[in-house]
């Protein structure tokens, strides 16, 4: 799918705030509504926008604090990376998880309760 500069403004206004109306949209990019709405299902439908997610204020929260790990797998097959990431992803502390590539396989972000480091 190649995007044009409407596009890519659209995605930075959603970016900015994703709860915008197609109202408010079309009146900062100077489309119809319609426009606005056919543009956004278009980017949805190509995968463009995956999904919508609430950014949270972590002061507000019980983490505590974050940690990234390392990890290492003894295996490289496909069902053992297939079996990790079911695993790591039942997780409720893990926030991220990425497949690396050097020493190790991934870096694990996820978060602690109680008192971090001051």
């Amino acid at each position: 799918m190649k995007l044009d500069f409407i596009d890519f403004t659209l995605l930075n206004y959603l970016q900015q705030d994703s709860k915008q109306t197609n109202k408010e949209l079309s009146s900062r990019l100077n489309l119809s509504v319609t426009a606005v709405y056919e543009r956004i299902k278009k980017l949805e439908r190509n995968g463009v926008i995956k999904k919508y997610v609430a950014l949270l204020e972590k002061k507000h929260l019980d983490f505590g604090f974050m940690v990234f790990c390392h990890v290492k797998l003894s295996e490289h097959t496909e069902s053992s990376i297939s079996n990790f990431e079911a695993k790591i992803s039942l997780i409720d502390e893990v926030l991220e998880c990425y497949h690396v590539s050097g020493e190790f396989d991934y870096l694990v972000k996820s978060y602690g309760k109680g008192y971090g480091c001051l």
